[in-house]
């Protein structure tokens, strides 16, 4: 177990956001961890652990009611839980930036407090990484009432807190690497379609 933790409650928003929207394991054998399932989501079980935060424990406190999965076309997945038995349930979203600032009007601030939001602020902050060769998801968040036991596409189109983003390195995999080289030696062109930021 881990300590509380001595991060801005944003931040362990954002943290705990990716523990609790997501479909990966963290699993330890013989002193080696390893993720079962999506690497970058295994990533952000890795950030909320190095955070302090109790992925175990956050996941038993934070019930999982229903889940949107993640697709292509939705850029987003989207996961909804009970924090307490009479609390409000809250939706967790992750995804693409340019999708979920869309559904965004608010801003969790460094101090907790919610501020209306500035889309443009947060595309700055995005440029940058991917000007780095990050690979960037963000994140949100949404209360529901407390009877509200499953998710429908009405309740994430809009009116969401942005809680943050999470910027990761994801370089090309070796054999990737080389198979391009030989592709070009061959004389073929290549050429990259892909989801991420252009940049």
């Amino acid at each position: 177990t881990f300590p509380p933790s001595p991060l801005s409650p944003a931040l362990c928003e954002v943290l705990a956001a990716g523990a609790l929207c997501n479909e990966a394991q963290l699993v330890e054998r013989d002193g080696r961890w390893t993720v079962t399932g999506d690497p970058t989501e295994g990533a952000l079980l890795v950030a909320a652990r190095k955070g302090r935060i109790d992925v175990d424990q956050l996941a038993s406190d934070c019930s999982r009611l229903d889940s949107i999965p993640f697709e292509s076309e939705r850029q987003f997945m989207a996961t909804l839980h009970r924090p307490g038995a009479t609390c409000d349930v809250t939706i967790y979203l992750k995804g693409a930036v340019e999708k979920v600032i869309q559904l965004c009007d608010w801003i969790l601030a460094a101090d907790g407090t919610e501020q209306r939001f500035d889309p443009q602020q947060i595309l700055t902050h995005v440029e940058a990484f991917a000007e780095r060769g990050l690979r960037v998801l963000a994140f949100a968040r949404k209360s529901l009432a407390a009877d509200t036991s499953m998710l429908a596409d009405r309740d994430v189109d809009g009116g969401l807190t942005f809680l943050g983003l999470q910027a990761m390195m994801d370089p090309p995999r070796p054999e990737a690497v080389a198979a391009v080289h030989a592709c070009q030696s061959a004389g073929i062109a290549v050429k990259m379609i892909t989801g991420d930021h252009a940049l």
